[in-house]
């Protein structure tokens, strides 16, 4: 019963329309699963409740593929945040959140190291700590940040670039495979708190992606991931994702190294005293993987070695075995990477999978040869080249894999209105690529011109038209795309370049998604 001067809600209230981020998940923030997409979306409205998101191949034909029912975190930069060590104790990373979403808190440092509090940051993983609100729906994380978490790259981003905290309000869609380097379309139908009203597909506006395919087997060239190659993940010992064999031989001791890693916060270190000439394994990696013949493998490591006579070495292997377990060829064909020095020095060898091989296992090894002998390990790696045929050699460099896709997303909101002309904001270019064409879609039939800017990272923010005559354009039409791109100026752009977008003329529409196809150097 409603009584005097209550009013009832109105069940079937607008939502109003859904605001989201769409991203690539690195394979070790997949859990290895190779083609992921993650998504974060929050309404633009109060009475918003959650969406149906769908997706496209084609644009035309759509497929309901989860609802979010969970307003994400998600916002962008309020400055530009520079590209920095990691840890970054240095820079701050400040960030405008959508008026609907929630607060995000504060943490510890040991919260940023085991990636307690992840963001997604224009492309670049980044977990902070300590983080405080500046102004309305604005946080100010520094401090202690974690730079390039879980193998991204880290950058220097542009105020205006997207940000999204990932927690459980993001969810994964697993593509197609095939899917990688095309352009899909994605469409959130918002529903309101109550349930109803939601929105007509064919009134939402397709928000464009292509599917960088950074996951998948695009090139000839694989990273294969290894469960923390650099020793960060936790302070636990044995280290997580590794396990300490039942070897005879010696007994090697454990610790970390957090006063002169090689990267990041710590490096593993283990000592051993034993008999002359004798090998022991520290560390066996958790992972067993499975090789096929005649393919290439590249290891490296970054180590040291501290204390040892002559003769003593420490270093990395990869052994391949038998279907029986056995070492195949007596170990001839290991691929073994080792280090005399004091000093930190990475070192890096390759080897053909041998016939008979069914599995290799990764594993760090000290040959004290008598003497006590300390070793330290940071920043393992491992790559895969498949067997490509003659071309491909034990000294195959990774520099020879190709060029692959990419793209830059670009979302002007007239917040209902029609778009106002002007400066809309910027992106930070996370690799050297060339422009390969532009796809402009708006929210209605109407007319509109955006121009495309370019600057240095040091020459921001003044800029320059790179667009030309060929201006990404509507004319009486929703959508429009270009691939030729015969009026620009130039289409090379490098690492660190900030990208404006600059709206030359709009009537009628009132949202614009501006994408820029790129093709990455490899």
């Amino acid at each position: 019963m409603i009584g005097l001067g209550q009013s009832q809600p109105n069940v079937f209230a607008d939502p109003g329309n859904t605001q989201a981020v769409i991203f690539e998940a690195p394979s070790r923030l997949a859990k290895y699963q190779a083609t992921e997409i993650w998504i974060g979306a929050a309404g633009s409205s109060e009475d918003w409740g959650s969406c149906n998101v769908f997706v496209s191949s084609d644009g035309v034909t759509y497929k309901q593929i989860g609802t979010i029912e969970k307003q994400a975190r998600l916002g962008t930069l309020a400055s530009s945040f520079a590209s920095g060590s990691d840890p970054d104790s240095t820079d701050s990373l400040v960030v405008n959140l959508v008026e609907n979403s929630g607060p995000l808190e504060s943490g510890t440092t040991q919260d940023a190291d085991q990636n307690n509090l992840l963001c997604y940051v224009d492309g670049e993983l980044v977990s902070y700590s300590a983080c405080a609100s500046t102004g309305q729906d604005q946080y100010t994380m520094n401090g202690y940040i974690r730079r390039g978490v879980l193998g991204s790259a880290i950058g220097a981003h542009a105020a205006g670039s997207s940000f999204l905290f990932l927690d459980d309000a993001v969810i994964q869609f697993d593509y197609d495979s095939s899917w990688s380097g095309q352009t899909v379309y994605f469409k959130f139908q918002s529903v309101n708190s109550f349930g109803n009203a939601a929105q007509s597909l064919s009134a939402v506006t397709a928000i464009p992606f292509v599917i960088p395919g950074q996951g998948t087997n695009f090139s000839p060239a694989q990273t294969t991931d290894i469960v923390n190659p650099d020793f960060e993940i936790s302070s636990d010992l044995p280290p997580y994702g590794w396990m300490r064999p039942l070897l005879p031989g010696g007994t090697p001791s454990m610790a970390y190294d957090s006063s002169t890693p090689y990267a990041g916060v710590r490096s593993f270190v283990s000592s051993v005293i034993s008999g002359a000439g004798s090998t022991v394994i520290p560390l066996f990696s958790a992972q067993k993987y499975v090789v096929t013949p005649g393919d290439t493998y590249k290891l490296s490591a970054a180590m040291k070695m501290t204390g040892g006579g002559s003769g003593s070495s420490v270093g990395v292997k990869f052994a391949f075995v038998d279907a029986n377990g056995a070492s195949v060829s007596g170990g001839a064909s290991d691929i073994n990477v080792s280090q005399t020095s004091g000093s930190w020095a990475v070192a890096s060898a390759s080897g053909v999978v041998p016939a008979g091989a069914v599995a290799a296992y990764l594993s760090l090894f000290i040959k004290p040869n008598g003497t006590l002998t300390t070793g330290e390990w940071d920043s393992v790696q491992l790559k895969r080249m498949p067997n490509l045929g003659s071309e491909v050699t034990g000294t195959l460099p990774i520099a020879s894999v190709g060029s692959r896709s990419g793209s830059v997303s670009f979302v002007i909101d007239g917040g209902g209105a029609v778009v106002s002309t002007g400066v809309k904001g910027s992106v930070s270019i996370p690799a050297n690529a060339t422009i390969t064409g532009w796809v402009i879609t708006a929210d209605q039939v109407g007319s509109a011109v955006v121009d495309v800017l370019r600057s240095t990272y040091s020459g921001y923010p003044t800029t320059s038209s790179i667009a030309g005559t060929d201006k990404p354009t509507l004319s009486s039409a929703q959508k429009n795309q270009d691939s030729a791109l015969s009026g620009w100026g130039n289409t090379a752009l490098s690492l660190g370049d900030i990208l404006q977008f600059n709206v030359n003329s709009c009537t009628t529409c009132t949202r614009l998604n501006i994408t820029l196809t790129l093709s990455i150097a490899g």
